[in-house]
């Protein structure tokens, strides 16, 4: 996660020393998740940019805030500010494991596509219809499975 905040006035406010940002993710117990947490030294001035980066590959779904909190020399708390986000955390099926009987594919419209590449083009068309976890096996996946998971896949799709 990639997030940008500006603090104003910092320089008036530390009178040109510098201070500490915190800058965290809190669950849903308010907790702050330590893994998910940035402590920075900042010099103050009119202007202060924070662009910051947080590894959130490893967050489960669910209701979270970022917390950016501002503190003094002597380590108070001057400034707080918090802003909800939501993950969705999309999980990619590999189509390898999923599990379809033969017999169910081997009535099935699906095998009508003989041609590999042609059965591929044709799981494409359906991107526009297809949701988060669909779209994400068909974008990262399927490019290099055979005709027979592409089979597979398209009979789970459809």
């Amino acid at each position: 996660m990639i997030f940008y905040a500006e603090l104003y006035g910092t320089d008036v406010m530390f009178a040109g020393s510098a201070f500490v940002s915190n800058v965290c993710v809190i669950d849903a117990q308010r907790q702050c998740n330590r893994k998910l947490q940035k402590i920075k030294r900042e010099k103050s001035a009119v202007v202060v940019p924070m662009l910051q980066t947080l590894d959130i590959s490893d967050l489960p779904t669910g209701d979270y805030k970022i917390r950016i909190e501002i503190r003094d020399r002597e380590n108070q708390l001057v400034y707080m500010k918090e802003r909800d986000f939501t993950r969705n955390k999309v999980e990619l099926i590999d189509p390898a494991t999923i599990p379809i009987s033969d017999a169910a594919v081997a009535g099935s419209f699906v095998m009508q596509f003989k041609d590999r590449d042609q059965l591929y083009d044709y799981i494409l068309y359906h991107i526009p219809i297809a949701n988060d976890i669909d779209r994400g096996t068909i974008d990262n996946q399927l490019q290099s499975a055979d005709l027979q998971q592409l089979q597979g896949f398209l009979y789970t799709f459809c």
